[in-house]
């Protein structure tokens, strides 16, 4: 009997020597772990969508970046009506040299679209709002 409580003793003190320290109790993550990932949104850039002569579009575009992965934002975005009317990135005002984002989700409201890859931003420096089917720009925005 004595050899049994002896033991079960021995075996506490182990049991508590072993726990680690250096943790947090009310979160239960480690200090200092550097493992967390930043889920924060970043703002890249932005710019306020000037409408073409005969059309309309009208907001503003934001860039954001959040775990390393893009997208760009129509905020208090309202625009003309069109068959076939996308959402470029630009090299310049015009639809030249384009990365084609997707056709608009609406005319109007506030919409986010993901961006593929990681575009170089110092030759991508606009938004554009296109119809395609007539070749048409309904907007763009400089992006700073």
């Amino acid at each position: 009997m004595k050899w049994i409580t002896l033991l079960a003793f021995i075996l506490v003190i182990f049991i508590m020597g072993c726990t680690k320290s250096g943790v947090d109790k009310t979160s239960n993550t480690t200090l200092g772990d550097t493992t967390m990932i930043d889920t924060t949104k970043m703002l890249v850039l932005s710019g306020t969508l000037i409408p073409s002569v005969g059309e309309s579009a009208n907001g503003l575009v934001k860039v954001y970046k959040k775990a390393g992965i893009y997208s760009i934002t129509l905020e208090d975005f309202i625009s003309t009506i069109g068959p076939d009317v996308h959402l470029y990135l630009a090299q310049e005002a015009t639809p030249i040299l384009i990365i084609d984002l997707g056709k608009l989700n609406a005319a109007s409201g506030n919409q986010t679209y993901p961006i593929k890859g990681s575009p170089d931003f110092s030759k991508y420096k606009f938004a554009t709002i296109h119809c395609q089917q007539y070749n048409v720009v309904f907007g763009y925005a400089p992006l700073y």
